[in-house]
């Protein structure tokens, strides 16, 4: 069973560009599939970064 075509955003074909974005596009899915199933909830849409005292976290939110 394919869930996702091949050549699409989630499974591209070489020569296409692919680098970071991994966040966002995880977050969009979430939503999507929080829509589908018809739950009234939202994802954060990004992941955030913070560095006190040159110790970083960083943490994604779906």
């Amino acid at each position: 069973m394919r869930v996702v075509s091949n050549g699409s955003m989630l499974n591209p074909k070489y020569p296409a560009a692919v680098v970071a974005g991994n966040v966002e596009t995880s977050q969009i899915i979430t939503d999507t599939l929080y829509n589908a199933l018809g739950v009234m909830a939202a994802s954060q849409g990004t992941m955030n970064s913070i560095n006190i005292m040159k110790l970083r976290w960083f943490g994604c939110r779906c």
